[in-house]
């Protein structure tokens, strides 16, 4: 902005006038402090000023003042000069490049069934520089026109896992960013906006994620449970975040291929995200979670699906996970909060059946289980406001067995790890 005002003394130095001199001195101060102080906003509204009440005064005093002609000149080349100086800061600040983004979604099955998420692709705006949809089924006839305009579609195996339908996508990719979004999230038009100028805000930043809104897709109750739990979690966590969420996340290009990419041992959608978010933070690499990045989550839950997932798909290869790296990020579902739930969860649950026998021990069962209602008051009055008292009540048994399954992840998580260790170790020394 100063450096498209600043040449536009160009056009002005013809305009007549009769002011004083003293309109050229403070016209000029005005000039110089506005530039060092980077008011920009200030610029375009006071420069015509300024102009006229500059030329004015030459235009007053130059025949009568020759010493006028080199004030006048110096004062032409200081323009060009902030402005070329400003016009060049402006071409390589963070705001004003322009950062290719390959948006990338894997989807398993026929595309079809994706169609929700990719329509919304296809009306982003602005548009990515780049789509990239992998797929594990070739596409038929039927499923090219959910496909969003100038697609790219790439095809690998059946049922390979997302990590490895990502990593084929970042393959074909020629953005500076990679964006990814899970095959069942409809993000708002406004997403590559919102990226942008985020990483703009923070050019430190290696990555971004959001999170779930608070409109999920499916009517049922689990499924409106669940994607609300995952929309609190984010939505209370730290802005400077210790892992990586792919469903709606965003990565530079560079310190994606720097770690390796997602970890393809993970052959099902499991905690592949989480790992890259790990090896992204140890190399030194800053991600940030952007509450206001959200998407609509279409998956419908159900209880064995929900069970199935929370223990073997994502709590034990977590726990095995935090065991190898010797440390677990206290935040979203490893804070404090959460660990002191399942502790006391477990307490409730295995001091129930002697309560039986014994009224102290009843009580302490009690006071367990009343402990983590209390520890996650914040969630269920979260969850009242959105869907009201009887929602949240009706949450509560459903969260409590949440973190049981905690628990029991971490149990078979610590086994498998010792299991491993002894692998390792006898593998080493024989």
């Amino acid at each position: 902005m100063r450096g498209m005002v600043l040449y536009m003394a160009h056009g002005c130095c013809f305009a007549p006038g009769v002011l004083p001199l003293a309109a050229y001195f403070l016209s000029f101060s005005l000039v110089i402090f506005l530039w060092a102080s980077h008011e920009e906003r200030l610029w375009l509204p006071l420069f015509p000023v300024l102009a006229v009440l500059f030329l004015s005064a030459v235009d007053a005093h130059m025949n009568r003042w020759p010493y006028l002609r080199y004030l006048f000149r110096s004062y032409l080349v200081i323009y060009v000069v902030l402005g070329a100086i400003s016009l060049s800061h402006n071409c390589h600040s963070p705001e004003n490049q322009q950062m290719g983004i390959t948006l990338i979604m894997p989807v398993h099955g026929p595309l079809s069934s994706s169609a929700p998420a990719l329509r919304a692709v296809g009306a982003l705006s602005p548009a990515p520089e780049q789509i990239v949809v992998v797929t594990d089924v070739p596409s038929g006839a039927d499923d090219s026109t959910v496909l969003p305009a100038g697609a790219l579609t790439v095809t690998v195996p059946y049922a390979s896992g997302p990590a490895k339908a990502r990593n084929a996508g970042v393959v074909a990719a020629k953005g500076q960013i990679l964006l990814f979004v899970d095959a069942d999230v409809v993000v708002p038009s406004d997403t590559v906006q919102r990226v942008t100028e985020e990483f703009a805000r923070h050019p430190g930043a290696a990555a971004i994620f959001g999170s779930y809104d608070t409109a999920p897709g499916a009517p049922d109750f689990l499924s409106q449970y669940r994607n609300l739990m995952h929309h609190f979690v984010h939505q209370s966590a730290h802005e400077v975040a210790g892992t990586f969420w792919a469903g709606l996340g965003a990565i530079r290009t560079e310190a994606f291929l720097s770690v390796g990419g997602f970890n393809v041992s993970y052959g099902v959608p499991s905690i592949e995200d989480i790992e890259l978010g790990c090896r992204l933070r140890d190399a030194g690499g800053e991600i940030r979670l952007v509450k206001s990045l959200q998407g609509r989550h279409l998956k419908r839950w159900t209880a064995v699906g929900m069970l199935k997932t929370d223990l073997w798909q994502r709590g034990v290869p977590w726990m095995r996970l935090i065991l190898a790296r010797g440390a677990a990020p206290s935040d979203l579902n490893t804070d404090q909060a959460s660990r002191w739930s399942t502790l006391l969860a477990w307490s409730g649950v295995a001091l129930f059946p002697w309560g039986m026998r014994s009224i102290e021990l009843a009580g302490i069962a009690l006071a367990a289980l009343s402990g983590v209602v209390a520890l996650n008051l914040p969630f269920y009055r979260f969850l009242a406001q959105q869907r009201g008292v009887g929602f949240a009540l009706r949450s509560i048994p459903w969260h409590l067995l949440y973190y049981l399954e905690c628990g029991l992840a971490g149990i078979i998580g610590s086994l498998l790890h010792c299991r491993d260790w002894s692998l390792n170790r006898r593998a080493r020394y024989s």
